[in-house]
């Protein structure tokens, strides 16, 4: 247990001494605030080398970037949680460098937006957003929490996307919320209170958002998931659940390229290329 956990344990158990809907309160917020991490050093060329757009919303604009032909086919880029658009800069570069139109975004309370809290729901509300502006088919890379934001987005959308590569990806959202109530030392009575006041925002069940179930909303050619099969972040048991529902999706399995490393791993990079290559844009 390292020290964050122990002093989240020691709020929510000192909060649950002011009643259980005090203990849950402050679990929902825990959970949707974002630790804003700073760029690393290979992560910056990102912000210095693209081209800064803003995706307009009523709530606040959100921040992108542009990098390589204008012309060329389009990729939309989804980073993961408390990450942020810098974290795709090898994937991101490399795909510019074939010619491809790469768009990336920071998603609510990520990289440059001003935000502190977010959730699922908003950051699939922005992507759809930046979506439904686009004048072009297009394809998606995604990492870990981005393809949720992903199957959700394209799931309420009528656009078709191409191809859709997830590196890495969760499943079910409950085992998320779960994970989180182990995390912080949550009772069971309040996490009750968290799932009921978050399918409040989702208007539906929490079941209901699994990322299988919302690819079978969406609209997209092909799917291919790359995962790590010793991911300790998220087990490559998510991905493969995945498969199993969409049987004409490619699940590839790596070895030793990590959660995070695989976004700077030149082999991960040829797989993502091939992916896409695969699915073109009809000329």
């Amino acid at each position: 247990m390292n020290w964050i956990q122990t002093y989240l344990r020691l709020r929510i158990k000192a909060t649950r001494l002011l009643g259980t809907r005090r203990e849950a309160d402050l679990a929902f917020e825990l959970f949707q605030t974002v630790r804003q991490l700073p760029p690393r050093e290979r992560e910056l060329g990102l912000y210095h080398e693209a081209k800064l757009f803003r995706v307009s919303r009523p709530e606040s604009d959100i921040p992108g970037y542009e990098l390589g032909n204008p012309q060329g086919e389009t990729v939309i880029l989804v980073h993961g949680w408390e990450s942020h658009a810098g974290s795709m800069y090898g994937i991101a570069s490399h795909l510019a460098g074939k010619g491809y139109r790469v768009l990336c975004l920071d998603l609510p309370a990520h990289g440059k937006h001003a935000g502190k809290r977010t959730n699922l729901l908003e950051c699939k509300e922005a992507l759809k957003v930046f979506m439904n502006q686009l004048d072009r088919p297009f394809h998606v890379v995604s990492h870990s929490f981005g393809s949720a934001v992903t199957s959700l987005a394209l799931s309420e959308l009528k656009v078709q996307a191409l191809q859709l590569v997830f590196l890495t990806s969760p499943n079910e959202i409950t085992d998320i919320f779960r994970e989180f109530q182990r995390f912080v030392g949550l009772s069971e009575k309040a996490y009750q209170l968290v799932v009921s006041r978050a399918e409040g925002l989702l208007k539906s069940p929490l079941e209901e958002a699994s990322v299988a179930r919302r690819l079978s909303a969406a609209r997209f050619e092909a799917l291919t998931l790359l995962h790590d099969k010793h991911d300790q972040i998220l087990p490559f048991s998510n991905s493969a659940a995945i498969q199993q529902q969409h049987p004409q999706a490619e699940l590839i399995e790596l070895d030793q390229v990590g959660h995070y490393r695989m976004l700077w791993n030149p082999a991960v990079y040829a797989l993502v290329s091939q992916s896409l290559e695969s699915v073109g844009v009809e000329k």
